[in-house]
């Protein structure tokens, strides 16, 4: 996989070209160890409009103490509690919007989601644990939900006569999260509600999101 300047490679969310990423799909085998607070991460926000434009922000870096911290005003925020506004200045991640990471602890690369619509994770880069480009496209990582319900999208990873038949039972690959398969068999989908949490450990990577 070729490797493009780094903060010129992350600029290049929406469209991004075979000039700087041959193959822009990660094999997830690295190991997932503890991260100090100072470890630098970083996050960008996606707004999906009702017309399907879509709004970029430029990369942020985010420490991973600034990451838990941020996790726990939004939880606080869900619960109805007041909460102080100037953590929310300082990252481009609003409380109301769907937040995404690249790791199972709720820290790591953070994406975060807000409008109307649908977003591919095949259009947006990150930085892999090898320190390779690849998209958001990740079968392992944990989310934290905004004021919207929404839906994870992954195409099948067996047959579906294997796992989900035509019934769309519970697809038990799915391990962390329990994901449902469509009558069709031919797609994983997780439904969200409004600032659930939860970490998931797929055998084949969420592709899209769904917005409502």
């Amino acid at each position: 996989m070729n490797r493009c300047g780094y903060a010129g490679a992350l600029l290049m969310v929406v469209a991004f070209t075979s000039a700087c990423v041959d193959d822009p799909v990660e094999v997830e085998t690295a190991s997932e160890d503890p991260v100090s607070d100072d470890t630098v991460f970083h996050e960008v926000s996606i707004s999906v409009g009702a017309d399907g434009a879509v709004t970029v922000s430029e990369p942020r870096p985010i420490t991973a103490k600034e990451q838990r911290a941020q996790n726990e005003l939004k939880a606080a925020y869900a619960r109805g509690e007041t909460v102080p506004v100037a953590i929310t200045r300082d990252s481009s991640c609003a409380y109301s919007s769907f937040w995404y990471y690249d790791r199972t602890d709720y820290s790591g690369n953070r994406i975060c989601f807000t409008g109307v619509g649908t977003a591919d994770f095949a259009s947006y880069l990150r930085v892999s644990p090898f320190g390779t480009l690849v998209t958001w496209q990740t079968a392992r990582g944990s989310f934290s939900a905004g004021s919207q319900v929404g839906t994870l999208h992954s195409p099948r990873t067996v047959r579906s006569a294997e796992v989900c038949g035509w019934n769309g039972v519970v697809f038990v690959n799915c391990r962390h999260l329990q994901p449902y398969c469509t009558p069709w068999g031919d797609l994983c989908s997780y439904p969200f509600s409004a600032y659930e949490v939860g970490s998931f450990d797929l055998t084949a990577a969420w592709e899209k999101i769904l917005l409502q």
